[in-house]
């Protein structure tokens, strides 16, 4: 049996809705089946699910400073839910100068495209 004889058949292609997308939310081509989602990220009722845990862990985090004392280097480490707020403000600060720095840093989509010289085929680089 030769190679190309043991290769299953290719699935048909499907009509593709103009409402169906792939994974990463791009719209699925024409004449192409949609993509399946990869990664149990892409599907959207995980997302809900990813709020409801991360706000339980934020809350359980608050809530267990009642529990074990703090024993802080300076009194306003003592407040409560500091320590979730001031993580939250790093965060959002990490996040603005990211933003920052992209102004500065960002390139066009077609930076190395429109940067090489075209060559014809038969000369000499």
């Amino acid at each position: 049996m030769t190679e190309r004889q043991s290769e299953a058949p290719a699935a048909p292609l499907a009509p593709v809705s103009p409402t169906q997308q792939g994974p990463a939310g791009q719209p699925a081509q024409p004449g192409q089946p949609a993509p399946a989602p990869s990664h149990w990220l892409d599907y959207p009722q995980n997302h809900r699910t990813l709020w409801i845990v991360f706000i339980a862990v934020l809350a359980a985090t608050v809530l267990a400073e009642w529990i074990w004392p703090i024993h802080g280097h300076f009194a306003i480490e003592a407040l409560p839910g500091f320590n979730a707020l001031y993580g939250f403000i790093a965060c959002a600060l990490m996040i603005a100068v990211a933003k920052l720095l992209a102004l500065f840093l960002k390139r066009p989509d077609d930076y190395y495209e429109s940067e090489a010289p075209q060559s014809k085929p038969g000369e000499d680089a």
